[in-house]
């Protein structure tokens, strides 16, 4: 994005679309928590006030310092707005939505209010919000306002005063977070009503005053808004002008939003004034007063002559109103038929309807000889029609239908058709219904369930009410009959047992006797009711009754209508035949809302219809018909239109650019209403034709437009078209017409271009959020206002070209004054102007951020010169005028042209044509004239949902005279570059440039940067030189920008960089030599190498070619050799190397510079002695993105490696390699410059430290467990990267750092413990001895004693000097002073390096430390920088603090030659290695080899070594037993490993081979690779295994058998080969069982070396339904060698399921079990066993279930999972039984018995005993013994045995001829002998 004029030209180039995009990146997405607004972290950071301050530079800066503000001012605050809107979200986000306030207990008064919130109470002492209240009206619409808005509050409690007593308020909070900020609003609180106090503060509103006629009058008002209390009543007083009659009335309170009253005997053609005001408990309010005159009576000219019609059972009977006449029988019923029930009469159409008894509803002519014909019956209607009413101006007949137990009411046309019921379920029957369309409402009597008058609103018939539940008017259980009087819209009821009439108000309000001045009244048993001119007609039994007024006492007399003939029948029902009786409502109110929407020719008028008199019902009818009046103001020519049906018209063929006035009236049959006020509007201008201008509208729908009268309106855009792909509601806020094309600003911020020639919609470039739009169409340019930078930009149609103009604001509404060049702006509390390029700021208006009032709209009038916008508060709404500016600056007069009370408007304002437009609300649009008057409304069809309109006016824009836009030109043409020239010496020089081309209208201006060394000017010029006023250095740079604008548009900027005159260069400055050793091993390059530096003159004085180098070595005798003569080095080089000098030599360097004026001065020589390094001090530093390196004396950072994600630490091995841990826990490895990257390893915890022992090539690093506080430090060995890493040691505290001695085969390392404590210790490498580095007693070292101290508190940073490999040093921290101290390797010394005070705020503590020769170094990760200081011998020289220039550093690690040096060469290899190999184990392809360790020189014990690499060289021996490896290691195939133990494979089986070993190392290969020196050996290989057993299968035979079936080897003999069959299975235990089968296998196959044929066996034992993993082994014939088959998996059958008993008696027991699932069974049977036998029986099933099946022979088949039942029957009594079921697998054949044990045992009932067997008699002498077969027990003993006896000789069985001889347990008995008869 680029800046805009008048704004440095360099900075444009800085905000391109970079930054827009990233701007929308911000807006789409939420900042987390851990990012913070500014990538600061947590928002507890403070945010800076002078960021603050800075933010709000645009609003207190004059024009004059924001031009001569810095280049850097925009940029500055757009990125500070960004920065500062970032941050508010963030803030927002976290604080959420603030819990509302809350009244303080006892504090709450008439005027004021306590309020109490809860506050911000985290610690946060950054953010310092404050806060204020806003209050509203709880029960009306309105804007929130603002309490005392000048004092912001520090503290959540606040005395809200000046409140209005006895009203509601809803409060909230508004956090004022950051200045000029919006503010964070809470949550409305409960409605809080203050107390009361005096007496109301306003008076009611009269609503309407309407004669009703000449002698009544209608009045309505409604509450005023403040009552200060409780309303009591409202006091009426109705006054006669000029008279001293007057009538007071007092209403009371009820809970109507509005009231009304009808004064009656009011004087016609007379003046009256109505007050009224409302009274509370501590007295009455102001009164409302308003005046009417009553119009003169009207004289009734009705000739009509008005009678009764009555119905008795058989006849319809016309009785005139004379009591002396005789009725006339209408109609009579015949004898046949059914008596009359009910009666009523439409007496316009001349007809009247009855019921009958058996609930017919019939219709007949009020004419004698008319036919009465049925209309409905009883299977029309559901029911039996009884009492019935007409109403008579729809032309309905309403009649009340009896049901079985129910009644409903309902209602059809005249003719008997479109019946419908719509009131059902009345209990009670509903007698004397009267419909009356004129007061709204259906009235009836019933006389029981709620007994009483009652009344239902007639809008509730058509579903228009909100509920059909009829109203009491009035309770009582003695009404008679009822007839409505209009007049006093009341109805009129007799009450029998007051013997009077009761008039009844139609809403139930009031009840007046007004009959009880009656004597002896006949009021009684009233069957029908009618009213007329003040008397009253009934019915009663069989006469008809009238009264008789007497005026001289005031009474009512009743007197009988003297009927003969009627046979003293009962009359039923009784209507007055009268128009009067049926009127005609007639309006009485005028339309109100008149307005009128004015096109060239047309006027769209529209009202709201008349209003009804206060009081009816909703169904009162009021189908007005209308005349609409326009009139030519100027001539007065009306136009006349009648009748108008409806609320609206379009009145055609008007003159354009006229004024008319319009007024509209209602009317009826009923007579004519009052007119309405006139509505006074102009027509457009004839240029604007038939269409213009178009209003575009952004709806619900989409985009649509439409005329200016709101009519023909047709789509533009689907809002479809808008929809974004995660579903967000889009639509358009702002829109702008310019020719084919509509821009479009949305709701998120888009810019979209809709073309109206081909339909198509775009995004428009470079646009990346927009909150309002305006076009210049002289320039073709649009403007908009950025809301996330709150700048306001402009560019091309296109997007192009953006430029960011010096406008800081937050603006919400735009409008371009092209023709002037002027831009106008408004934000929601200010309206500002400047030129069209952002110069010459000026307000119009401007209110406090919290005075409650917000500018809705802006618009210009170009048409006379004036600048309008709205401003809405909760007052209302307010239009401003202020007039339009000039290039003749003048005062800007600014005046308030309308205020509309408790009006709103949503924006935005559009003038056009003397008038304006602006969108009220959602769904309504206005357009008023210039001064606010005469508002119309527009509510186009089809536009719902309303978020903005724009307009289309082809006359908004004028031109001087006789010109066309396309002929004034206002952009500049593109300038040369070769346009602009400095001239003038150095010192003295002027810039010069040509006139820009191109412009006809308006001035050209230039905007000139300028930067000359430290001088940076920005001006705006109108001339086109330009001479410096200050003085710079020779060729100097001047760099220029120049770019020529006018206020409309800028042209093309050039850039320039120019250069004063040279002169010859001086002195290069700082010249330096630093000097490095070769110390890798066996290095080819040897000697010293020297690097001497230098800057650049301070005074170059124009441009360097090149420098000139010499160099010389000093010898003895002032003799010098020359390195390098002259040597020249390329002007931006400053930097000379020297290769290989002698390492004990002493060198000179100097150098000059050279440019086109000739040769500078040399430097002065510097000496160097290449026996002492001083190597270049460089940094690998660990950053957030990469691994870098830092040039320490050039202080430049370089990236070295790209990583994804962050490093942590790093570590170095020479002379290229780089290590680091990531954030990712991956330790990774790089080759400097070259862009490959290796993952090592993965780590469990996180990595804290990494070191390289470059001498034994092992990498070590710490890793942290967070979640025991505890770390490890592990070894990788860099020379076999496959293999895993080593745990050294473990302890249970954090290792921050660590380090590697390997001259001392020792580790250094820092360890905090949890209470934040570190020591530093020291292990061997392998872990071991770990002890602390400091805490042993002080030791005498020589003549010095230790001065280290024994206990002390260190910080987790450490690092190792190891430059001097004979003496480490050890830097480390104190923890609680943070100074830097040194010490050596034992901690006997220590010396203190930098003292912590001195270096205040410069990371300390450090995170990681790094030392070389010259340089102490530490780092920070929280602020992610690197510090250094010089290393000094003088102990008391006060070291300076430096840093680099590097970010998001988290570990540093210094390299240098000097660092990392080597030992000798022999402590690098193991010695000659010749040891031979031993033979551990062979087979048919490998043998595996124990090779003894090599060793190591034993004075290089101490130092670490690189890992052995042992290699083994081996060939076959041939035929003869010879191989060319014995000879030539050339033919000898190899091996390598770094274990100990070898394996060769892939040999040869039965074969000879002859071995040589050998042993090296990394430095063995770099110095020729490893030697062979152990003698030959040979070895034999064994013979090969079998091929492993093919096609392996397994089949479940039962559930403990299985079998395995196999191949042999496919290319094999089988000879001598066997096999094994194993299986496993998981135990119960867990673990793996492995079984063996037998090796003697028996194939089928009759021929075992056919390698076709299957071998199988069977495998037993097993468990049943288990998994079983089997395979087979082949083995050779010494069962040596074996290879197994693959595995294969099978499982065992299950078992069927439990034996279970179902029922039991003596002799049978029934059984079920459960076959197992899925079809295994073919067969099966039941088995049982008593207990003690060894048979077992078979049992027959008798029957199955799921499904059934029939059993045969025992035997069934199975098909599925089955329940078998079994009843096993000849059973013995009380014995047990054992059971099982012999079942056959479908899949194998085999049988299988389950269960294998006796499980299942179940025994039977005991019973009783059989039968006894026959007695046999023995006579023994004079006795008879009798003995007998004892019974069988069955189960039980048998105690008891009955004998009986009987004489032979009798033949009747019966048992009274038997008796009993004998009762025991005995098994016999004897009794005497019987005599000869017995």
């Amino acid at each position: 994005m680029r800046s805009t004029d008048q704004i440095p030209s360099s900075m444009r180039d800085e905000l391109d679309s970079d930054k827009a995009k990233a701007v929308t990146r911000a807006k789409k997405r939420h900042i987390s928590k851990d990012e913070g607004a500014f990538g600061m972290g947590s928002l507890l950071l403070p945010l800076r006030s002078d960021i603050i301050d800075s933010c709000a530079f645009s609003r207190h800066t004059s024009e004059k310092e924001r031009r001569e503000s810095n280049r850097d001012a925009l940029r500055c605050l757009i990125g500070c707005n960004l920065a500062l809107r970032s941050y508010m979200q963030k803030l927002k986000d976290e604080l959420g939505v603030p819990n509302p306030p809350h009244l303080v207990a006892e504090s709450l008064g008439h005027s004021s209010a306590v309020l109490a919130w809860e506050g911000w109470h985290r610690s946060r002492p950054s953010v310092n919000i404050s806060y204020l209240v806003q209050w509203k009206y709880a029960d009306s619409p309105g804007d929130w306002e603002y309490f005392d808005p000048g004092n912001p509050l520090s503290r959540t409690t606040v005395n809200v005063t000046g409140l209005r007593p006895y009203t509601k308020y809803l409060f909230r909070s508004a956090w004022l977070l950051l200045p000029f900020q919006p503010p964070l609003f809470s949550r409305a609180s409960v409605s809080i009503s203050t107390l009361p106090h005096g007496p109301p503060e306003d008076a009611p509103i009269i609503e309407s005053l309407s004669p009703l006629g000449a002698d009544r009058l209608s009045v309505s008002w409604s509450e005023p808004r403040f009552s200060n209390g409780p309303p009591v009543s409202f006091e009426l007083i109705l006054h006669q002008v000029n008279g001293s009659h007057s009538v007071l009335k007092e209403v009371q309170i009820s809970d109507k939003s509005q009231y009304h009253y009808i004064f009656a005997n009011v004087l016609p053609q007379t003046t009256y004034t109505f007050s009224v005001r409302l009274r509370n408990h501590a007295g009455e309010g102001p009164e409302a007063k308003a005046s009417v005159i009553m119009p003169p009576s009207v004289q009734d000219e009705d000739s009509v002559t008005p009678y009764l019609l009555m119905i008795s059972s058989h006849q319809v009977l016309k009785q005139s109103l004379d009591i002396l006449e005789e009725p006339e029988a209408l109609y009579t019923v015949p004898d046949s038929a059914d008596a009359i029930e009910g009666l009523s009469v439409d007496v316009r159409e001349g007809v009247f309807f009855l019921t009958d008894e058996s609930g017919f509803v019939s219709r007949g002519t009020l004419e004698p000889s008319g036919a009465v014909s049925t209309i409905l019956t009883p299977s029309h209607i559901g029911g039996l029609a009884k009492s019935l009413s007409v109403d008579w101006i729809h032309h309905l007949v309403y009649f009340t239908v009896r049901m079985d137990s129910t009644w409903n009411i309902g209602r059809c046309d005249l003719k008997g058709g479109d019946f419908r019921t719509f009131l059902t379920g009345l209990i009670a029957e509903p007698i004397h219904i009267q419909v009356d369309p004129f007061t709204g409402y259906m009235y009836w009597i019933q006389k029981r369930h709620g007994a009483g008058l009652y009344a239902m609103d007639l809008a509730l018939v058509d579903g228009n009410g909100s509920s059909r539940e009829p109203k009491v008017l009035y309770r009582s259980a003695s009404l008679g009959a009822l007839t409505v009087y209009q007049r006093n819209f009341s109805v009129l009821v007799a009450d029998e047992a007051k013997h009077t009439i009761l008039a009844v108000s139609i809403d139930g309000s009031g009840v007046e006797d007004i009959r009880g001045n009656t004597q002896q009244s006949q009021l009684e048993q009233v069957s029908g009711l009618a009213y007329h001119e003040g008397l009253f007609y009934w019915t009663s039994g069989p006469q008809l009754i009238r009264e008789e007024y007497w005026p001289t006492g005031g009474k009512y007399y009743h007197n009988t209508f003297p009927f003969s003939g009627t046979q003293g029948t009962p009359f039923r029902d009784l209507v007055l035949v009268h128009p009067g009786a049926q009127p005609i409502p007639a309006p009485v109110n005028p339309p109100k809302g008149l307005q009128a929407v004015f096109s060239t020719n047309r006027a769209k008028i529209s009202w709201l219809s008349a209003a009804p008199i206060d009081g009816l019902g909703q169904g009162a009818w009021k189908e007005w018909s209308y005349e609409v009046h326009v009139t030519q103001v100027e001539d007065s020519l009306t136009i006349y239109r009648r009748p108008v049906n409806g609320t609206g018209y379009t009145m055609t063929d008007l003159r354009p650019d006229t004024f008319y006035k319009v007024k509209v009236r209602a009317y009826s049959q009923g007579g004519m209403g009052p007119w309405s006020s006139d509505f006074l509007g102009r027509t457009l201008r004839e240029e604007f034709g038939e269409t213009a201008p178009i209003l575009i509208w952004s709806a619900r729908e989409g985009l649509l437009q439409s005329d200016i009268t709101g009519e023909h309106v047709r789509p533009i855009l689907h809002s479809l078209s808008f929809q974004e792909e995660d579903g967000e509601e889009v639509h358009v806020t702002h829109i702008v017409p310019h020719e084919d094309s509509v821009y479009l600003v949305m709701n998120d911020s888009s810019l979209y271009r809709h073309d109206r020639h081909d339909g198509s919609l775009s995004l428009v470039a470079h646009v990346t959020s927009a909150s309002c739009l305006a076009l210049d169409t002289l320039a073709l340019k649009m403007y908009w206002s950025n809301p996330l930078q709150q700048v306001i930009s402009r560019s091309n149609l296109d997007g192009s070209d953006v430029e960011v103009l010096p406008l800081v604001a937050t603006t919400q509404f735009l409008s371009v004054d092209s023709l002037n060049g002027f831009l106008y702006f408004a934000s929601t509390h200010s309206v500002e102007s400047s030129r069209l390029n952002g110069a010459q700021r000026s307000v119009y208006y401007r209110q406090g951020y919290f005075s409650g009032k917000q500018v809705m709209g802006l618009t210009v009038d170009l048409d006379h010169d004036y600048l309008y916008w709205l401003v809405r508060s909760y007052e209302g709404l307010r239009i401003y005028q202020g007039s339009l500016r000039t290039d003749q600056e003048s005062e800007v007069k600014v005046k308030e042209v309308k205020f509309f009370p408790r009006a709103r408007a949503t924006g935005p304002l559009h003038y056009f044509s003397d008038r304006f437009i602006w969108l009220e609300s959602e769904s309504t649009a206005v357009i008023s004239d210039l001064d606010g008057t005469n508002l119309a409304t527009l509510r186009a069809e089809g536009l719902h949902e309303l978020k903005t309109l724009g307009i289309e006016d082809p006359l908004s824009q004028t031109l001087p005279n006789g010109t066309t836009a396309s002929e004034l030109t206002v952009r500049p043409d593109p300038m040369s570059n070769s346009s602009a020239k400095v001239l003038g010496s150095w010192d003295n020089f002027t810039l010069t440039w040509e006139k820009a081309t191109g412009v006809n209208y308006g001035d050209v201006f230039y905007e000139l940067s300028l930067e000359v060394g430290r001088h940076k000017i920005f001006k705006v010029l109108n001339e086109t030189e330009y001479k410096p006023d200050f003085k710079v250095p020779a060729y100097s740079r001047v760099r220029l920008q120049l770019r020529p604008f006018t206020y409309w548009s800028s042209g093309a900027k050039i850039l320039l960089d120019l250069r004063t005159p040279m002169s010859v260069p001086g002195e290069p400055t700082r010249p330096r030599v630093f000097l490095s050793h070769q110390h890798l091993p066996f290095a080819d390059a040897q000697g010293a190498m020297v690097t001497f530096r230098w800057n650049k003159p301070s005074s170059p004085n124009g441009e360097i070619l090149s420098y000139g180098v010499r160099c010389w070595q000093s010898l003895q005798g002032n003799q010098r050799t020359t390195v390098c003569d002259n040597a020249r080095v390329r002007g931006n080089a400053t930097e000379f190397v020297a290769r290989n000098l002698p390492l004990d030599g002493t060198f000179f360097f100097q150098v000059e510079a050279i440019s086109a004026a000739g040769t500078g001065n040399a430097t002065q020589p510097l000496r160097i002695v290449t026996s002492r390094e001083n190597p270049l001090p460089f940094l690998l530093l660990a950053t957030f993105d990469a691994i870098q390196m830092a040039d320490v004396d050039l202080k430049k950072v370089t990236p070295v490696e790209r990583t994804l994600a962050s490093p942590r630490v790093v570590a170095f091995l020479p002379p290229d390699r780089i290590f680091w841990i990531d954030d990712d826990r991956n330790l990774m490895a790089a080759v400097r410059n070259e862009n490959d990257k290796q993952k090592l390893h993965r780590l469990r915890g996180v990595g804290s430290a990494l070191s390289v022992d470059w001498v034994g090539r092992d990498l070590y690093w710490a890793e942290l467990y967070p979640h025991s506080d505890g770390s490890a430090i592990y070894r990788l060995d860099l020379d076999d990267l496959d293999a895993s890493p080593v745990n050294v040691l473990h302890i249970p505290k954090q290792i921050r750092a660590l380090d590697v001695l390997p001259f001392n085969r020792t580790l250094v390392f820092s360890a905090v413990g949890s209470d934040g404590i570190g020591r530093i210790l020291l292990s061997n490498t392998d872990g071991s001895n770990v002890r602390s580095l400091l805490g042993s007693p002080n030791r005498e070292s020589g003549e010095e004693r230790c001065n280290c101290p024994g206990n002390q508190a260190m910080g987790g940073a450490m690092t190792v000097d190891s430059s001097v490999t004979s003496n480490p040093k050890v830097l480390w921290i104190d923890g609680l002073t943070f100074d830097l101290w040194v010490t050596d390797i034992v901690g006997c010394r220590c010396q203190l390096l930098l003292n912590a005070s001195f270096a205040s705020k410069q990371g300390l503590p450090p995170s990681t430390l790094a030392i070389d020769t010259n340089n102490v170094y530490w780092s920070n990760a929280s602020t992610g920088q690197v510090f250094y200081i010089r290393r000094s011998s003088n102990a008391n020289e006060v070291p300076k603090c430096e840093n680099l220039t590097a970010r998001g550093v988290q570990g540093i690690r210094a390299i240098a030659s000097n660092l990392q040096t080597y030992p000798n060469p022999r402590c690098l290899m193991p010695l000659p290695y010749s040891s031979p190999p031993e033979l551990m184990n062979a087979s048919s392809t490998s043998m595996t080899f124990r090779l003894q360790p090599a060793s190591v020189d034993p004075s290089c014990r101490n130092i670490t070594m690189a890992t052995t690499k042992y290699r083994i060289y081996y060939g076959r021996l041939g035929g003869r037993l010879v191989s060319g490896c014995q000879n030539r290691l050339s033919a000898c195939q190899t091996k390598e490993s770094r274990s100990e133990v070898m394996v060769l494979d892939g040999l040869e089986p039965h074969s000879k081979y002859v071995v040589h070993a050998a042993a090296g190392n990394h430095y063995s290969e770099l110095g020729g690779g490893p030697r062979i020196l152990s003698s030959p050996r040979f070895f034999n290989t064994t013979a090969r295994p079998p091929e492993p057993a093919r096609n392996v299968t397994c089949e479940p035979l039962t559930p403990t058998e299985i079998r395995v079936s196999w191949l042999p080897g496919s290319n094999q003999s089988n000879q001598g080969v066997t096999y094994d069959v194993r299986w496993r299975t998981e135990g119960t235990s867990g673990g793996i069982t492995v079984q063996d089968a037998t090796a003697l296998v028996i194939p089928k196959s009759s021929s075992p070396i056919d390698n076709r044929a299957f071998f199988s066996t069977e495998v037993q034992f097993l468990q049943e339904d288990t998994d079983y993993e089997v395979w087979v082994e082949a083995y050779a014939v010494d069962r040596l060698s074996h290879s197994p088959s693959g595995v294969v998996r099978t499982r065992t059958f299950p078992t069927p399921g439990p034996i279970r008993k179902v029922n039991v008696t003596s002799r049978t027991i029934k059984l079920t079990w459960t076959s197992p699932p899925g079809h295994l069974l073919s067969s099966y049977r039941m088995e049982y066993l008593s207990l003690g036998s060894s048979r077992w029986n078979v049992s027959r099933p008798v029957s199955q279930q799921t499904p059934l099946h029939s059993i045969s022979e025992g035997l069934a088949a199975n098909s599925g999972p089955v329940r078998y039942e079994h009843v096993i029957r000849d059973l013995q009594p009380n014995t047990s039984y054992t059971f099982r079921v012999d079942v056959t697998y479908a899949l194998s054949g085999r049988s299988f018995l389950w269960p294998l044990d006796n499980r299942f045992i179940f025994q039977t009932l005991g019973d009783r005993p059989e039968m006894v067997g026959a007695p046999t008699i023995l006579t023994l002498g004079d006795k008879h013994q009798v003995s007998w077969e004892p019974a069988l027990e069955n189960g039980s003993p048998v105690d008891t045995y009955i004998l009986e006896m009987k004489a032979e000789g009798y033949k009747d069985p019966q048992p009274e001829f038997w008796r009993i001889v004998y009762n025991g347990s005995g098994k016999s008995c004897s009794f005497p002998k019987l005599g000869i008869h017995q």
